[in-house]
């Protein structure tokens, strides 16, 4: 009887995992045996061999994938063989098992795509000879197994709750401030204040039930999407070893910290990366067996990665004993190649040099193999490290070898940050990212080679105004004012960012921002608060290596689209006594190629237009001193200005409303509520 094409696929898609994982376990007791120093030993890992290979038949079988079947059932007859004679296969065996095993992948891939398997071909490594076949038994998983982007999305759902949390904290805390209010008029209101009290009680109650229910989902959530980080270091012993054996070296790899487990997301986004770096130590780094029996270095090489985990942070540490980084060739290479000048690069110390190596294009081998130095650097490793939200450094000994530390969070399902107030600006900085808050006097700061710093254990950390780094307009000093700083620490660079207030510290969920905002690499994204005010997410890894350049604007850095640079420069004034909304429009508009300059009233626009040209005009209706209308009848009626088109952005959006900011002349009007970056660089477009 045919089976049912909808249970046939469902069945495929199990065996395809269940194939990765049998293939995985069978690759790490093969290596095992090259390793076993007892005849025990060995028995027991061709035991498991051969489980493993009965249960891939098996499992083969129930998908009708032929091939494997019988791929797999040649597999379990030699294990059976050797068992039986109480053989310890040598490394010419080990290889051929190995080799055989790698191609029940490509089996079931040609059968996925419905191409003809040449399973002749596939076994050419093993022997053709007929051996008994045994049973084994086969224990049931208790692992029930959900394609990861269902698990994503039962994850969003829950991360709503958390807004939904604030939102529930809010209310509260309003509720008992009206009582307290209450409490202290002369009026009596005892059986109201009786009854409010109450609800109060039971609110409270409920609420923190409600934290504790989501809290609990969360972690529940949270550990779903956990794994052993030994899941990728394990089969990092083949890929070592195959590296090693292509270019005749020996070398060991020693793993600690293989239990601690990271975000699945997390795991597979430093899988390339980290075999990018094994393969760069063992081709570049580890010398020849020759040479290193010459230094008299240990044999074999050793090649350690070390996993711990500190304060909800991950530490990654790939390190080889090799011959380390010559300083030198990196000096005159950074020169050649036209990176930096003689006398920049006679300023740089080691950590500077030594960064060179993350450079887009900066590479020291000038030959070409075929295990590294393809044109992929370091620069790309660098990339998909940051990008999970982690940093990367590199420290290195002559003579002694190299180690690559990957600092990562351990999840990023949700986030954990710092709120706080710039410029009347509420942003937020992941906590992972600070080392410390200060409460600062400006007197307390200090001038060290004219720049300021503030004395933190005897040591001085450069400071600089969160304000700079993000508008071309410079901070003003209030001595008589407190301030409070955040220290960043990166790569052992510490940087203390100086902001207004510091409000708060929550878990959130950050989304990612709107095109063209997402262009701007100083944000990671934006969070909703639980009084629904979407507060920008920095990205402290760019706000970094802001401080350290000298450009004036943040701005001309954000990457551009070619539709955005073929904007020809319009200039736009944008008028609006919100700082969010202004920011949230001179970001959209820079980044899509405009020039931008603000004023958060009527009549500062009306005072920057007489003595400035600008091509458009955004404005909000409400503000003080003069309001959206009155600003867009001035110009309208001005000889000078009148063919300036004027967009009004409001929350007002009444008919009424839009009738009279129509008849006082504006060319768009836009609703807030419903603001879309895309929608106003539309309508500017149209317009210009």
């Amino acid at each position: 009887m045919p089976i049912d094409p909808k249970l046939a696929q469902m069945l495929l898609e199990t065996f395809k995992t269940e194939l990765q994982e049998l293939h995985q376990s069978m690759i790490n007791d093969l290596l095992s045996l090259e390793k076993a120093h007892s005849a025990e030993e060995v028995e027991e890992i061709l035991k498991r061999l051969f489980r493993y290979s009965h249960n891939m038949k098996g499992a083969a079988a129930c998908s009708s994938v032929d091939a494997i079947v019988s791929m797999a059932h040649r597999l379990e007859d030699l294990f059976s063989k050797w068992r039986e004679t109480h053989h310890t296969p040598d490394i010419s065996q080990i290889n051929a098992c190995l080799e055989v095993a790698d191609n029940t992948l490509l089996a079931l891939e040609d059968h996925c795509n419905a191409k003809a398997i040449d399973i002749d071909n596939y076994l050419k490594p093993l022997s053709g000879k007929k051996t008994i076949h045994h049973h084994a038994d086969v224990s049931e998983s208790e692992l029930i197994k959900l394609p990861l982007a269902r698990l994503e999305r039962v994850s969003a759902k829950a991360n709503e709750f958390i807004t939904y949390r604030l939102k529930l904290m809010n209310w509260f805390k309003s509720i008992d401030y009206y009582l307290s209010t209450l409490n202290e008029t002369d009026l009596d209101l005892a059986p109201l204040l009786k009854e409010l009290g109450t609800i109060s009680r039971d609110s409270g109650q409920f609420l923190g039930e409600f934290t504790r229910a989501v809290q609990a989902l969360q972690d529940d959530l949270r550990a779903m999407r956990m794994l052993p980080i030994s899941n990728l270091l394990i089969p990092l012993n083949r890929t070592v070893r195959d590296v090693a054996a292509s270019l005749n070296k020996t070398v060991e790899l020693q793993v600690q910290g293989g239990d601690i487990e990271l975000d699945k997301t997390i795991i597979d986004a430093i899988r390339e990366p980290l075999v990018h770096l094994i393969r760069n130590a063992i081709d570049h780094g580890i010398e020849s067996d020759e040479k290193r029996k010459e230094l008299n270095k240990p044999h074999p090489a050793i090649l350690s990665i070390q996993v711990t985990q500190s304060s909800g942070k991950i530490k990654l540490s790939c390190c080889d004993d090799g011959q380390g980084i010559n300083l030198d060739k990196i000096r005159k290479h950074a020169v050649e190649s036209g990176f930096y000048s003689q006398n920049e690069v006679n300023s740089l110390d080691e950590e500077q040099l030594l960064d060179c190596l993350f450079l887009s294009g900066f590479s020291l081998q000038k030959q070409i193999t075929e295990l590294s130095g393809r044109g992929v650097g370091l620069d790309v490793v660098k990339n998909a490290i940051e990008k999970i939200k982690g940093t990367i450094q590199v420290k290195t000994t002559p003579g002694h070898g190299t180690c690559f530390i990957f600092n990562l969070p351990l999840t990023l399902a949700t986030t954990r940050g710092v709120f706080f107030k710039s410029n009347e600006q509420t942003f937020m900085l992941p906590t992972l990212s600070l080392d410390a808050l200060f409460e600062i006097e400006p007197d307390k700061l200090q001038q060290v080679d004219n720049k300021s710093v503030l004395i933190v254990n005897n040591r001085p950390i450069p400071i600089k105004v969160l304000q700079d780094l993000l508008y071309a307009e410079k901070a003003v000093f209030d001595r008589n004012s407190i301030y409070y700083g955040l220290l960043l620490n990166f790569n052992n660079k510490p940087l203390i960012l100086l902001v207004d207030a510091i409000l708060d510290e929550q878990d959130c969920v950050v989304k990612p921002l709107p095109y063209p905002l997402s262009k701007l690499e100083q944000f990671i994204g934006v969070t909703l608060t639980g009084e629904s005010e979407l507060v920008l997410v920095l990205d402290p890894i760019k706000l970094m290596q802001r401080a350290q350049a000298d450009e004036q604007s943040w701005f001309k850095h954000a990457p551009q689209s070619k539709e955005s640079r073929e904007v020809s420069k319009k200039r736009v004034l944008i008028v609006d006594d919100s700082l969010t909304t202004r920011s949230l429009c001179t970001n959209a508009l820079e980044a899509a190629g405009y020039e931008t300059a603000s004023a958060d009233n009527g009549q500062k626009a009306w005072q920057l237009l007489q003595n400035k040209s600008f091509d458009a005009v955004i404005t909000d209706i409400v503000m003080p001193k003069m309001d959206g209308f009155k600003l867009t009848e001035l110009i309208k009626k001005s000889e000078k200005l009148f063919h300036t088109p004027v967009i009004i952005v409001s929350l007002l959006h009444s008919e009424e409303d839009k009738r009279r900011g129509l008849e006082a002349g504006a060319n768009a009007f836009l609703v807030k509520s419903e603001f879309d970056t895309h929608s106003l660089i539309d309508v500017m477009e149209s317009l210009l």
